[in-house]
């Protein structure tokens, strides 16, 4: 259920790898540090792919994505550390339960690091037939357009015919046995508030990035019938609450423009519900995570 309330560039995106910094280019202290290594891949690293935080926030019609480089240090990539020194920018960090922190929530991401850390995404046509059209901008103003139902594109995740390998392109972790979902709070949470209960089992939350382990789309799972009923009936519950106040029938589909308020209604029936998320494990402090990371070409997506 996490996932269903996640669909957010920084002035200098600064990385480098090798054996470290010079004294001359210290950077200051990094707002989170994670170790790791890529234990199978079929990207061509050597290239110059580096490591960073991929933030999007629906914002209608468009998708906006914003990618924060990461300084990575060390071998890279059997064995290596990531530093990241800013937070998401202000246009992906959003606040979604009335009253509660404003967050922003990242996915690990490979990219090249000439990639224009700001995209805004929108798609036009239909996937039922005839074009299905992504319009991707920088923030810039450069544009292109991809038809992902051009012939020779196949199916996804595999849209290499579609498009040149070029700085665009997002390299996705796939296949792992734990997905890492880093989030920015603005603000501390206190104790007990929804934010806090949904999260990190009732505990205060500092502002600045945290990290969730998430095996909710593997096979060893934890998830009960019970739990599953629980998830039911909060989706229920949010549905009918967002309806509820905008007029509609409570058991109405929820237009696209209104997934934002969706998801603070998620979450705040998750919690009245007492729904519990038995394949998320809360890591308040990501400095001593260790990330295992599997890549493949096959599931980037250039939009």
């Amino acid at each position: 259920m996490l996932k269903a309330c996640f669909g957010l560039c920084a002035a200098t995106a600064i990385w480098a790898c090798g054996d470290g910094q010079a004294e001359d280019d210290y950077l200051g202290e990094p707002l989170f540090s994670a170790h790791g290594s890529v234990l199978s891949n079929d990207l061509e690293l050597t290239r110059g792919v580096t490591l960073g935080l991929q933030f999007s926030h629906w914002m209608p019609p468009a998708t906006v994505e914003q990618v924060i480089k990461a300084e990575v240090v060390g071998s890279f990539p059997s064995a290596f550390t990531m530093r990241i020194y800013e937070p998401p920018p202000p246009e992906v960090v959003v606040a979604i339960v009335p009253g509660e922190p404003a967050f922003a929530t990242g996915t690990l991401v490979a990219v090249r690091p000439d990639h224009p850390g700001w995209l805004r995404q929108q798609t036009f046509g239909s996937i039922t037939g005839g074009p299905l059209v992504v319009r991707t901008c920088t923030r810039d103003g450069q544009c292109r357009d991809i038809d992902l139902n051009a012939p020779g594109c196949g199916s996804p995740p595999d849209y290499r015919p579609c498009h040149p390998d070029d700085p665009w392109t997002v390299y996705n972790p796939t296949g792992q046995t734990e997905d890492y979902r880093f989030i920015y709070f603005a603000a501390a949470a206190p104790a007990g508030s929804v934010t806090s209960r949904y999260f990190a089992g009732g505990l205060p939350i500092a502002k600045g990035y945290h990290l969730l382990i998430d095996k909710g789309t593997h096979e060893d799972t934890e998830t009960t019938e019970a739990d599953t009923a629980c998830y039911l009936r909060a989706a229920q519950r949010a549905n009918a609450a967002v309806n509820t106040r905008h007029g509609r029938e409570p058991a109405a589909s929820i237009d696209s423009e209104l997934a934002v308020e969706l998801a603070g209604e998620q979450m705040i029936a998750m919690v009245a519900e007492g729904c519990s998320q038995p394949n998320v494990r809360w890591v308040d402090d990501p400095n001593t995570a260790s990330l295992s990371l599997t890549f493949f070409t096959m599931n980037s997506f250039t939009p």
